[in-house]
């Protein structure tokens, strides 16, 4: 924890700075008994609201000082307002149960007295057991390094009728996403699944368990809501459709490494206004790191 737990800055408690580096996105300071105030927000990439994963991210950082050794291994969470960037959050820890193996609490995100997002988020000793299996890593994948960024991917004419979809995928400039096949998010119809590698830029061995964990519940965020779009047969530059995650829910397997992740994701199923979405985070020796799904809204925008 200490390589976010560094002294608070001197700031208002409405006004959010933006955050430098990740680590820096993770500063809480106290604001009352059992509460926690953001100190940054990440950039505004979406008219000022909120991504998802720095709320999941800032959550998990609130409940983890309150596990002591304990090592979270999964989370569930619910999206119930948009934040606002420019604003702080205040995170409210509540602790249910501390056994000797597990524990369990739930956080409360809150802005301007209204609640944005509840999480409940379990730590546990690790035991040692008879399991040892995994999925293995999707083979024949180019490397990060030979993949386009997402900035570079906006430059070339050959995308050029994607300028919008991608402008509404482009990452925040901490982290670099690398798609492997662009065509199956910026010109769906071919179905998934959808991968790109993912790298917090700021991050560097060694990381603390604390990192660890919440670098992968912010990673868990990106692109996964865009995902189920890949299936359908329309365009999303042409249609534009509001698109909003209900849940977060991320299984923790492994830790995670401060380098390149491979997020591989595919939608299963998607009826009337909404569709789940499935993901794995791989590093770069083919070990599963974590697991997450979101259910997400497609809603037609009104012209």
């Amino acid at each position: 924890m200490e390589q976010f737990r560094a002294v608070c800055l001197s700031v208002s408690a409405q006004l959010a700075k933006q955050a430098e580096d990740f680590a820096s996105l993770l500063l809480l300071e106290p604001a009352g008994v059992g509460r926690l105030r953001s100190i940054c927000s990440d950039l505004d990439y979406q008219g000022g609201h909120m991504f998802g994963g720095q709320l999941v991210a800032q959550a998990l950082a609130a409940a983890l000082p309150s596990f002591g050794d304990k090592r979270v291994h999964s989370l569930h969470g619910y999206f119930l307002r948009p934040g606002d960037v420019r604003h702080t959050i205040e995170y409210a820890v509540e602790e249910l149960r501390d056994g000797r193996s597990f524990a369990t609490r739930r956080v409360r995100a809150e802005q301007h007295g209204k609640l944005l997002f509840e999480m409940l988020c379990s730590a546990s000793t690790g035991e040692a057991g008879p399991m040892d299996h995994q999925d293995p890593v999707p083979g024949d994948l180019p490397p990060p390094d030979d993949l386009a960024a997402m900035a570079q991917l906006l430059a070339d004419p050959a995308f050029a009728d994607c300028y919008e979809t991608i402008s509404r995928l482009l990452p925040m400039n901490m982290v670099d996403c690398r798609p492997l096949e662009p065509e199956r998010v910026f010109r769906p119809g071919g179905g998934g699944p959808v991968r790109v590698w993912l790298k917090i830029r700021s991050l560097a061995e060694p990381l603390d368990p604390a990192l660890q964990a919440c670098l992968v519940a912010y990673l868990q965020d990106y692109v996964i809501a865009f995902v189920p779009w890949a299936y359908q047969p329309r365009v999303f530059a042409q249609d534009s459709p509001s698109v909003a995650s209900l849940d977060s829910n991320v299984w923790f397997h492994r830790p995670a490494p401060a380098d390149w992740l491979l997020f591989d994701m595919s939608s299963h199923l998607g009826a009337g206004g909404t569709a789940m979405a499935t993901g794995r985070l791989f590093d770069l020796s083919g070990r599963l790191i974590a697991t997450a799904t979101q259910e997400v809204l497609f809603r037609e925008q009104r012209r």
